[in-house]
């Protein structure tokens, strides 16, 4: 192999043989993690690094000159959602790639196992979208001079996790680099079918909008819970795949796809806004599919709805001290949640909301200045809620009111 094409030096990549067969143990069983079809991932020690190291199965489809291209690409990358390069090995029938190891593993694994998806709250999920369409938006417009990348194999299972379940792109092995002048080519479809974009696999034209579908696959994935290869049965009908069911459910209904993990934590303007734009994403009209910039702008809008809720929640919870998914029964109603007594009481009677434990010791200023605040905070008005500069600011004269009672 030519250790320089394109302008892109490898030689200081090189890691020998020798050293991945003492990180691995031979590739013994015990270092095996996961088969995608082309690669065996094995996990290992190299200079006091953890890393993944991808071994190209013998009886892959897999050429040469794929190895080849994922390393001219990868080579070239420097973004915290980009999964790190950190070598490679390329000796006799060996074809090996060396990066960053993902403590959290791959994206579909925690889609597929309901006990890691339990734990992913929808901000969670939100965090993860961001940060895989951050590095999607980079390989689209990232790349200066050198051009664009086209992945051409986006799915939750090449989105990696790291300790803070940020997002991290990876497998760039059918990736192709084009011109900015002509950001598309001919070129056979290789994605798995669950993720293909129907127009790029009718007219073998690769683009960034092919991306964008796969991507807009991973979106419903994340809100549904649901791999975009399982089924599921809703209601009486025939279970269905996760595209058909979107497609059936989108007008009317679409809330029925919510991962019941975070169905009680979503908010609803927050999910609004996050379907819309994966819709768009899946647009069979090219021209209706977002960019990745707005892509994240969107998700971004999201994740603001769902912070600027929680918060005002929250914040009700610590006057009341009862948890919102708590019912409260009042003598003169029916038990209600917390959210649903904050707008019935607010304009008449919030004092009734105050835990009876700091009752007698808060001052009336402090609480007006505090629960003002807090109100705006779940107004269902966006441009009406507080920045987080107004909060803290309105927060501090609550408690400058409650010290001057002490």
């Amino acid at each position: 192999m030519s250790s320089s094409e394109s302008g892109v030096h490898l030689e200081k990549f090189v890691i020998p043989l020798e050293e991945i067969l003492s990180a691995t143990q031979n590739f013994s069983k015990e270092s095996w993690i996961s088969n995608d079809g082309v690669v065996d991932v094995y996990k290992g020690q190299l200079q006091n690094h953890t890393v993944a190291i991808d071994l190209v199965v013998p009886y892959s489809y897999l050429r040469d000159r794929h190895f080849r291209n994922q390393l001219k690409i990868i080579s070239r990358f420097h973004h915290q959602n980009i999964i790190p390069f950190i070598g490679y090995c390329h000796e006799g029938n060996k074809r090996i790639t060396v990066s960053e190891y993902a403590v959290n593993g791959g994206l579909d694994d925690h889609l597929e196992d309901p006990d890691k998806r339990r734990l992913l709250t929808w901000a969670d999920r939100l965090k993860i979208c961001i940060g895989a369409a951050r590095g999607l938006e980079y390989l689209h417009s990232g790349l200066g001079n050198d051009g664009i990348v086209i992945h051409r194999n986006m799915r939750s299972l090449y989105i990696l996790l790291d300790d803070n379940l940020e997002a991290k792109i990876s497998n760039f092995y059918y990736s192709m680099l084009v011109e900015r002048n002509q950001p598309q080519a001919y070129v056979t479809s290789v994605i798995n079918p669950y993720y293909e974009d129907p127009v790029y696999k009718e007219s073998g034209i690769a683009n960034t909008e092919a991306d964008v579908y796969s991507f807009g696959l991973v979106l419903f994935e994340m809100v549904s819970g649901l791999p975009a290869y399982f089924k599921r049965r809703i209601d009486d009908n025939q279970e269905g795949i996760l595209l058909n069911l979107v497609k059936i459910y989108y007008d009317d209904g679409l809330t029925k796809l919510i991962d019941p993990y975070i169905r009680d934590d979503i908010n609803i303007h927050s999910f609004n806004a996050f379907t819309k734009i994966a819709y768009s994403c899946i647009s069979m009209n090219l021209n209706d599919r977002p960019t990745m910039k707005t892509i994240i702008k969107r998700i971004e809008e999201a994740q603001n709805f769902q912070v600027h809720i929680t918060l005002g929640i929250n914040k009700d919870e610590k006057n009341d001290q009862r948890p919102a998914y708590h019912q409260i029964e009042f003598v003169d109603g029916n038990p209600q949640h917390l959210i649903n007594l904050v707008r019935q009481y607010y304009e008449n009677g919030p004092e009734r909301l105050i835990d009876p434990d700091i009752k007698d010791q808060i001052d009336i200023r402090s609480f007006h200045t505090f629960k003002e605040i807090a109100y705006k905070c779940i107004s269902f008005i966006s441009s009406e809620r507080p920045t987080m500069y107004t909060i803290i600011n309105k927060m501090e004269h609550a408690i400058y009111f409650q010290e001057l009672k002490m």
